[in-house]
């Protein structure tokens, strides 16, 4: 009869998860190389110039989400002072 296989224990898990992703990434394309499987590489390491761009609108309008956090929290401030 085969044996049932024992689920990852959490001591492991922790181990991949705080692993940064290029190692983790690395260990599993040489797992499924030693075992015959065709790993596959990423076919080019630059990041996409739409993901730039991406990058950049999402940074200025999480800048601006802050700012307007800011001036809320400094108007909340005001109302409570005048309240009290």
């Amino acid at each position: 009869m085969a044996k049932a296989k024992k689920p990852a224990s959490r001591s492991s898990i922790k181990l991949v998860s705080s692993l940064p992703p290029a190692v983790v990434e690395q260990a599993a394309q040489e797992w499924l190389e030693a075992h015959g499987i065709a790993a596959t590489k990423n076919p080019s390491t630059q990041p996409d110039p739409s993901c730039h761009a991406l990058t950049e609108i999402l940074t200025q309008t999480i800048q601006r989400i802050h700012g307007e956090l800011h001036s809320l929290q400094e108007r909340i401030a005001q109302l409570e002072k005048k309240n009290n």
